[in-house]
This record gives structure tokens, C-alpha cells and sequence, in this order.
């Protein structure tokens, strides 16, 4: 009985681990993406405007 405590104990800390590992990947790798995005999404609004606006100035 103790045995079997003990070894479900052990799984269950390796399986928090790694789902803690998991979570944490997860969570870094959404973070860096919303990061990405967000600067991508800036500078893509600061130079459409730009382009367009020197594209009429041409014509």
C-alpha cells in the first residue's frame, strides 16, 4: 500500500512538472507572439498611411 502511494506520488509530481513546463512554454511563446504582432501591426499601420499618401502626392 505505502509502495503504491509512493509511486503515484512520483507520477503525479512528474506530471505536474510538466505540465507546469508545458503552461509556461505556452505561456512564453504567447507572449512573444503578442509582442511580434503587436510591433508587426505598428509598423505596418505607421507605413501604409505613408505609402498611400506618398503614392497621391506622385500622381
Amino acid at each position: 500500500m505505502n509502495d503504491y502511494v509512493c509511486h503515484i506520488a512520483t507520477l503525479w509530481f512528474e506530471y505536474s512538472v510538466q505540465l507546469r513546463f508545458a503552461v509556461m512554454t505556452k505561456f512564453l511563446v504567447a507572449a512573444y507572439a503578442a509582442i511580434f504582432l503587436s510591433l508587426a501591426s505598428h509598423n505596418l499601420s505607421m507605413s501604409i498611411p505613408n505609402r498611400v499618401s506618398d503614392s497621391f502626392r506622385g500622381a
